[in-house]
């Protein structure tokens, strides 16, 4: 157990590290976040745009004080973050400033990680006047300890980063608070009576949020890795805000990261499988962390860190960087002296105002982190099926355009098309293929933005791939996967350049999604009861429509049927008056079960429904029923 020493030796320099960083945060607050509070309210995408590189300015600063000041000193091993990423970090929780710290691995890396990045921290943070506000603005998460509540706090964050749009890495501690000695005989208490092992460089890790967290972003396409981040100090350390100013602070800390694909195979969906993979990775942290403090380690310098090459240096042009935004904050500080030196009434009448619209935002809407989730969510509810070329129509005539792998493919006639959504899609169209015992031959369609500018995307990388596959045996058939490609991106006028390649209508549609349909009202704003029979009584009441035709058919099925699948797919298809297009929607665990698929049979036996799906290609869809265990004989009458 690493435990830090008492010590009584007042530390001017940190002490003066701290109080520059408070009142940086402070007046920076007021003179550049407070002024941009009416954009939130305007254009959230500027607002996000010009927010989150203020706040990296005032965090490069502190790097900078770290660096020069502090002379803290970061060595990396393992792999690096991307700075595109849609990401969760996972970090153990050594001292109470480990996130503080991290802000130099991260600079280290790339800066452009301190624009991204984003830290779950906990509620009372959110006070401090300027830092606090600070944090507010940047979107930092923060939670009560309450899962009642931190489950409304995670759900509206999800919704948030799922549809904005834009790249985010969310540092959160599963362990919940710092390894110390009181919170490790706590830990070891509850893997006793758990009957786990109790570890001894870590805290047992709480899964409950963090699998929360990861299985909603994964559900909602928002998410493309995990990092493991192993933090060890390899000298003495400051556990607490209060031994750091005293002057124990750390000369070195080592990093260990790697990353996780989402998208993998094997990366494990339903939340029991997540619980115990997180698990899994505090077995391997603790091993890790044994060896680093092994006896052996000190024996030998090049291990003096954990294995493997070191990794991001601070580079001549990034401590630069580091000096001039030094000179920028302590100019600022000194400005703000002098005004209210020689402006003290109206320096001091603009500071108060400033200060209570922050404090106005805390106490009625819980802060402004809360406030611009809010703004954005109410925004964007109904905003799934418009064009997202709005956005952009200043730039281009359309905000797409695509680049197939295979010219052949511009020509296709299908008759059976088979989408599929989700973050399970690919898993699923794999099965689909096996069960039809038909080959897969993969064209890829790669979606490019046209706009100009663009702090996600840019040069030649592909903003979403589309894949199709065609069936050996099967020319007929075509599978598209859409895991990519989440609902809020997904506009009619897309979809019909991604589909526009069929020269002719397919007979038969076939749409497939993780997305539960009880979570969705595309066309009703109003709630869809969870009861089975009330649920069938719902859709025999949506179909008292003109039946005349099957387009009318096709409209209530769509309209009513399925409220959980992506809008411009249901328009497309209505567009296009396919004679049949069934929905199926399936859990994001497993693509063997599907939630709520009972309803269809009694729904098939309808009258209405016969003439509907006479042109179906009944034995390609009673297989794929078959490998969605949908045991319900024959479901097509």
């Amino acid at each position: 157990l690493q435990i830090a020493y008492p010590f009584s030796m007042f530390s001017i320099r940190n002490l003066l590290f701290s109080l520059i960083l408070l009142l940086t945060a402070f007046f920076g607050s007021l003179l550049f976040l407070f002024p941009l509070l009416p954009c939130l309210f305007v254009n959230q995408k500027k607002w996000r745009f010009l927010i989150d590189r203020i706040v990296a300015l005032w965090l490069m600063f502190s790097v900078a004080m770290m660096v020069l000041l502090v002379k803290l000193r970061v060595k990396i091993t393992g792999d690096g973050i991307k700075s595109s990423d849609r990401a969760v970090i996972l970090m153990n929780h050594r001292t109470r400033l480990d996130w503080m710290y991290f802000w130099l691995a991260l600079y280290s890396i790339d800066p452009k990680l301190l624009i991204y990045g984003k830290i779950i921290l906990k509620s009372e943070l959110k006070s401090i006047p300027g830092a606090g506000w600070s944090m507010q603005c940047k979107n930092f998460i923060f939670l009560q300890r309450s899962w009642e509540i931190d489950r409304i706090t995670f759900k509206e964050n999800v919704d948030y980063w799922s549809s904005i749009d834009l790249p985010f890495q969310l540092l959160i501690f599963p362990e919940g608070t710092n390894f110390c000695i009181e919170t490790k005989a706590k830990s070891d208490n509850f893997a006793i009576s758990n009957g786990m092992q109790p570890l001894e460089h870590l805290l047992q890790p709480r899964t409950t949020g963090v699998v929360y967290l990861i299985s909603e972003l994964c559900e909602r396409g928002a998410l493309d890795s995990i990092y493991d981040v192993t933090v060890a100090y390899p000298d003495h350390l400051a556990e607490s805000e209060t031994d750091f100013v005293k002057g124990h602070s750390p000369e070195e800390v080592h990093y260990h990261i790697k990353r996780y694909d989402v998208n993998e195979p094997c990366f494990p969906r339903d939340q029991k499988s997540l619980a115990k993979w997180v698990y899994g990775l505090w077995e391997e942290k603790e091993q890790r962390l044994a060896e680093y403090f092994s006896p052996n380690r000190k024996t030998n310098l090049c291990c003096n860190t954990f294995p493997g090459c070191i990794l991001y240096n601070l580079t001549m042009d990034k401590c630069c960087l580091l000096y001039a935004v030094m000179v920028f904050w302590l100019c600022t500080l000194f400005l703000v002296v002098y005004f209210l030196y020689t402006q003290t009434i109206m320096t001091l009448l603009y500071f108060i105002f400033a200060i209570g619209m922050f404090k106005f935002i805390e106490y009625t809407c819980n802060g402004v982190e809360k406030l611009q989730s809010k703004v954005w969510l109410n925004r964007s509810q109904f905003n799934c099926a418009v064009d997202m070329q709005a956005d952009y129509s200043e730039q281009v005539p359309f905000a797409y355009h695509f680049r197939w792998s295979d010219d052949a493919y511009q020509e296709t006639n299908v008759q059976l098309l088979v989408v599929a959504f989700g973050v399970n899609a690919c898993e699923f169209i794999r099965a689909y293929a096996a069960g039809v015992g038909g080959e897969l031959e993969p064209i890829l369609l790669e979606v490019f933005r046209n706009f100009q500018s663009d702090p996600t995307f840019g040069g030649d990388r592909p903003c979403s791939v589309v894949q199709f596959y065609s069936l050996k045996g099967a020319k007929k058939t075509v599978i598209c996967c859409m895991s990519e490609i989440s609902y809020e991106q997904l506009s009619v006028e897309l979809t019909k350049e991604i589909f526009r390649p069929f020269i002719d209508k397919p007979k038969t549609v076939v749409v497939l999604t993780s997305r539960h349909w009880e979570q969705y009202r595309i066309y009703h704003n109003e709630p869809i009861p969870k009861e089975g029979t009330n649920f069938l009584r719902y859709l025999k009441n949506s179909f008292q429509v003109e039946t005349a035709d099957g387009g009318a058919v096709c409209a209530a099925l769509r309209g009513s049927l399925i409220s959980g699948l992506p809008a411009a797919v249901m328009i497309w298809c209505e567009e296009a008056m396919v004679p049949a297009t069934l929905f199926v929607a399936y859990t994001a665990s497993s693509y063997e079960s599907v939630a709520g698929v009972k309803c269809f049979e009694p729904i098939m036996k309808l009258h209405e429904m016969t003439h509907l799906f006479s042109e179906i290609n009944k034995e390609a869809l009673q297989k794929l029923f078959e490998r969605l265990t949908l045991s319900s004989g024959n479901v097509f009458l």
